[in-house]
Order: structure tokens, then sequence, then C-alpha cells
């Protein structure tokens, strides 16, 4: 029996109708040749999370599964069985799916809206080299013990999870009228901070009875795998990011209080396009832009790696750049890369899975997942003395002065819309 894939986006920003560039869409092309599932699902003033994407993700793999049963039920050659292929990198969606929902409350609207005034005035807060992380912090600190101890464990500037842990601190706390409780309410809130962030997480795809095999594709050399980053960063804006953020935003579909606006790219974008000092071809500004938006993306891969580093439900393939098969000057080919990675995510998939099990359990050195965690562990030190170069947009070159032209149009287009 052979398996046909279908594609179930893990990606929150991919979910948005319009944004095509900025959420590296899959192409047309790319879409008609794979059935993909949970792409341009929520309207652009629309709002999508963790907890309803894992409702509308096992919503599918509950209809593909049934789909497979019952074209196997009537018919008498099956031999085609359609798989689920979750592909993103939006961690805590993946988190939600593999291991299940937190125990944890579910927010009030009012507790939603108040948490995301407090995120937002410390994020983007002007003149703190942390955008305010100190300061949000100590704000979540006089919440209570359990809240510190939580955001304290988050790994770097995590604004999202902080927005979330602050979302339950307001929907079990009334700030505003604590002083106010009677001695039984105070007990019950008591109650509900004592059972809060437990750790333990409902209804897995595992306890929903499905096989779950993952895998984190990860590059064998951290240092190339920089330069790649910064290249597609380059070719995102020569596919026109600026123009399509200029037309989202006059449109009304890029809206400032939601989640694409506040996406690597859009945000940076964003910003540029909306710069107080804006002028006419103003190459520091736009170096500055781009060093940014490269150093933003670069710094969001580094988390990624660090999060499925910690998850021990994730075997770790190898994506070998350069190394043993490819050299500096002359990298190993895609369709070799892909072809080498998909043969061992195929012969994983085809193990029964007590020798899955124990494939991902495995602590012997010389394995080939144990072996890419490791490598990729040490690998971290050198990234300290990456420095960014250009690729595409080089001084002088006309790919940059083309894109210059295009920036000051939409700069000027941006400008008009905010005075109008």
């Amino acid at each position: 029996m052979t398996s046909v894939g279908n594609i179930i986006s893990a990606d929150s920003v991919q979910a948005y109708k319009g944004v095509n560039i900025g959420a590296n869409k899959p192409s047309k092309e790319e879409l008609e040749r794979v059935k993909h599932h949970l792409v341009d699902v929520v309207e652009p003033n629309g709002q999508s999370s963790a907890a309803s994407w894992r409702e509308d993700a096992i919503e599918v793999i509950h209809d593909i599964t049934k789909q497979n049963s019952k074209v196997k039920q009537n018919e008498e050659n099956y031999n085609n069985e359609i798989l689920p292929v979750v592909v993103g990198g939006t961690m805590m969606y993946l988190q939600w799916l593999v291991h299940g929902r937190p125990d944890a409350v579910k927010p009030t609207p009012e507790a939603i809206i108040k948490a995301e005034k407090v995120v937002e005035k410390y994020q983007f807060m002007e003149g703190n080299e942390d955008g305010g992380w100190k300061m949000a912090l100590e704000e979540t600190y006089k919440l209570g013990k359990i809240f510190k101890e939580r955001v304290d464990k988050l790994p770097g500037k995590d604004w999202y999870r902080l927005r979330r842990t602050l979302e339950v601190a307001y929907t079990i706390i009334d700030t505003e009228n604590q002083s106010n409780l009677k001695l039984d309410e105070l007990e019950k809130q008591q109650e509900k901070l004592k059972n809060t962030f437990t750790g333990k997480r409902l209804d897995s795809l595992s306890d929903l009875g499905y096989d779950v095999r993952c895998f984190f594709l990860c590059p064998n050399d951290r240092m190339h795998h920089c330069t790649l980053v910064d290249e597609r960063c380059e070719k995102m804006l020569l596919q026109g990011l600026l123009k399509e953020t200029t037309d989202l935003s006059i449109k009304g579909d890029l809206p400032l209080d939601g989640l694409p606006a506040k996406a690597i790219g859009y945000r940076q974008a964003l910003e540029y396009l909306t710069r107080d000092d804006a002028k006419n071809d103003d190459s520091v500004a736009f170096s500055e832009f781009l060093n940014v938006f490269t150093a933003a993306t670069r710094q969001y891969s580094k988390k990624q790696m660090s999060w499925f580093r910690k998850d021990k439900e994730f075997m770790f393939i190898p994506v070998t750049l350069i190394g043993d098969e490819g050299t500096l000057s002359k990298p190993i080919s895609k369709q070799d890369r892909v072809k080498k990675v998909v043969d061992h995510i195929i012969h994983m998939c085809s193990l029964s899975r007590d020798k899955y099990e124990r494939e991902l359990c495995c602590s012997d050195s010389s394995h080939i997942s144990v072996m890419a965690r490791k490598m990729n562990t040490d690998q971290a030190k050198g990234m300290k003395v990456y420095q960014g170069k250009r690729y595409h947009l080089i001084e002088g070159g006309n790919a940059l002065i083309n894109l210059m032209i295009e920036a000051d149009q939409c700069t000027e287009i941006m400008k008009r819309e905010l005075l109008s």
C-alpha cells in the first residue's frame, strides 16, 4: 500500500488570507500539486490561536482518517492511503497538537484584551533596548509567585507566551477589585491559582489514538544556514514584500493589532515604511531595515532550534547543507538534500511502533538523531561571530537600485495614507 500526503500547515501566518510573500506561503503550483489544509482560512481581521488551530487540525486529521476508512471499505483493491503530514514552524501550535492542550483556565475576552494592552505597552517601548521586556516581567511579578515562576522559565523575550500567561492571570485575578473580594471569593481564587500551570496536558494526538511520528529537519551547519536565511529575506524583498505590505495596509487587510502585522517581515516593513524621517533614496534607513529583518529571522530560527532540542518527541534529521557531501564552494544540490531527508523519514515511518520508539529513545552517541542534536548544540557558540552579508541587494547593483525606487514609492503611499 502506498501513501499520498496531505499537508496541514502549522504556520500561524499562512493561515491568514492575503499575506503571501512575508508568510512564505506555498505557490499556486504547489497548492495544486499537493492538497494543503489550514492555508488562507482566517480573514485579515480575524483571530487565530493555538487552541483554535489545534481544533481545526484535529478535525482535518479526523476527516482524512475517516475518508481512508470509507474508501478502504468500498474498494476491493484499495492501495492508496492519505497520510496527514503536519508541516510548519509555529512551535506553540505543534506543541498543542502533539502534546495536547494545557490544563490552564480558558481566558475571558476581557482578560485577552487587557493582556494585549499590557504587552503592547512594553513590547514596542521606544528608547528601550529590550523593548521593555524587563518592565513587562516586573508587571507580571506583581500578580503572584506562580506567574513569576512561569515567565522566568521563558526562553528569551517570548512575548506570545508572556501574553498568554497574563491572559490566564487576568482571568483568575480581578486586579481592579481585588481588595473588595470577600473571604469565600478569595478562597476560590486561591484554589484556581493552585490548579494553574500544573504542567499536565490533555488530549494529545497519541491520547486520541493516532500513531504520531515527529521530525525536526536540522541544518548540519548553522553558520551556512544563516547565510540561507539572509538570502531568503532578500528574495522576499525582491519578490515584492514592501509593495505587498503597502497594498494590504491601504486596504485595511493588515490591521496593526492582528498577528500578521506583528510577524517577522511585515512588522519590520511597516516600521520602515512609516518611519518619521522618511526621505527618498535613504540607503541608511533601508540598510538598517534589512539588518533588523534578517537578524529577527535568524533569531527566530535559533529559538526554533532551542525549542525542538528540548522536545524529546521530535527526532532530529540532519539536513546536509555543506560538509561530507558538499563544500563551501559547491553545496549539496537541493534534489540530493531533499532525497536524503525524505528517504530517512520514510524509513522511520515504515518501522513498527515499538521499533520507532526504540529509535526515538536511543541514547547511543552514534545515533543519527543524537548526533544531530549534539551538533546543533555545539555549533551555538560559534554563531556569536556570525556577520550578515548581502547576496542580491549589492550596493550599486540594479536589484538594489530598482528596489529603492519601489521602497520610495511605497513609503510615499503610506505617508499619504497616514495623513489622510
